[in-house]
């Protein structure tokens, strides 16, 4: 295998030296013709044997193929060739960039892709973009490729990006396709990844950039003393995409952990912080499990929280009120109990001298008198 590969190689770079003596003598062919002035020297440019106008041409070089290679040289770009000093830098670099693969044999072999998206590798740290943008690439960067031509065009099929990108969705963000979220950027390992209040929702959006078909996702939530698992599913729109949803009753920070096939991603953790929960309503604030109640400093009065002061005073105003009408009700006791019994002194008369008889009856004489 070794002897073949060695052979092979020498054969294509004795191949190739021998395609660049072809290329110099139709580029010289050109030039001679090119600086013709009149059709004699045209003639000549056209009649002269291909050694004529290179000394080290090869004895097989025609004038055909000479043509023939300055075209393809022309076509290609090829500014000349030279054996390579070592195949071992050449054979590394294509292991890396993907031209070369290792099956399961521990043979090298170069892989075979029906497609242009396919047959592109992209190095470590960098991944592809969604095949549907692949196409579109070369116009977004302004370079239109002629297809008409039988052109196959590609430009930034790579992206910097985490081997898995992960993001809080919000309304900003939820019509937001993978692309524009992956120019985004995912959150970085440990980094605080979302803020929700207690019990309330926060949706994640999870970007498989390695593109692996029927991966198991698993999510893990670590709060505390307690570990639970979030249910992930597959998001409808989005190839290689997984939606999850996170919700926490207690005050505090989360730790989040994402496993693809039982193996936790290079990003994972990350923390989510869980925050007082805003209620709405006077006087209410949420307890240590999320849930609206009074404050300290009310109290609950028909479904709705009342401060203790504004308590206190409607307390001491009714208290207040039944006070004066039991006063007033006692005063019109008394007066009326007075009624009943009148006494009155006799040194509070003042008669008349003589007195004035103005009635008489079989309790005794009634008398006129003044009072006080």
């Amino acid at each position: 295998k070794q002897d073949l590969d060695r052979i092979v190689a020498e054969e294509v770079s004795v191949a190739l030296i021998n395609f660049e003596y072809h290329t110099l003598v139709g580029r010289a062919i050109h030039e001679c013709l090119d600086a013709a002035n009149s059709t004699a020297e045209i003639n000549l440019c056209n009649s002269r044997p291909p050694r004529s106008f290179l000394e080290e041409a090869r004895c097989d070089t025609t004038r055909e193929m000479a043509e023939l290679a300055y075209q393809a040289g022309l076509a290609g770009h090829h500014s000349g060739f030279r054996p390579a000093r070592s195949h071992f830098e050449l054979r590394t670099i294509v292991q890396d960039i993907g031209f070369v693969e290792q099956n399961e044999n521990g043979d090298w072999q170069c892989p075979r892709e029906s497609t242009l998206y396919q047959a592109v590798k992209c190095p470590d740290g960098h991944y592809k973009v969604p095949e549907d943008q692949f196409d579109q690439q070369c116009e977004l960067q302004g370079l239109p490729c002629s297809h008409e031509k039988g052109y196959s065009c590609f430009c930034k099929p790579c992206v910097k990006a985490f081997e898995v990108d992960l993001f809080q969705i919000d309304k900003q963000k939820e019509n937001m396709t993978d692309s524009a979220l992956s120019d985004m950027g995912g959150c970085d390992k440990m980094s605080l990844c979302g803020v929700v209040e207690q019990a309330e929702e926060l949706k994640f959006h999870m970007q498989d950039n390695l593109d692996r078909d029927d991966a198991t996702v698993t999510a893990l939530v670590h709060f505390g003393q307690e570990t639970r698992s979030l249910t992930v599913t597959e998001t409808p729109t989005e190839e290689h995409g997984y939606d999850f949803v996170f919700s926490q009753n207690q005050r505090g920070v989360a730790i989040l952990e994402i496993a693809v096939d039982g193996v936790q991603v290079p990003e994972s953790p990350w923390r989510i912080e869980v925050i007082e929960r805003v209620c709405l309503g006077n006087h209410l604030v949420a307890n240590e499990n999320g849930a609206c109640v009074c404050s300290k400093n009310s109290r609950t009065v028909n479904g709705q929280c009342m401060p203790d002061g504004t308590f206190a005073g409607i307390i001491a105003g009714v208290c207040g009120f039944f006070l004066l009408l039991g006063l007033w009700r006692f005063l019109v006791y008394r007066r009326e109990k007075s009624d009943e019994v009148w006494k009155v002194n006799v040194d509070e008369l003042h008669f008349s001298h003589p007195a004035e008889v103005i009635g008489q009856g079989a309790f005794g004489v009634v008398l006129l008198a003044e009072y006080r």
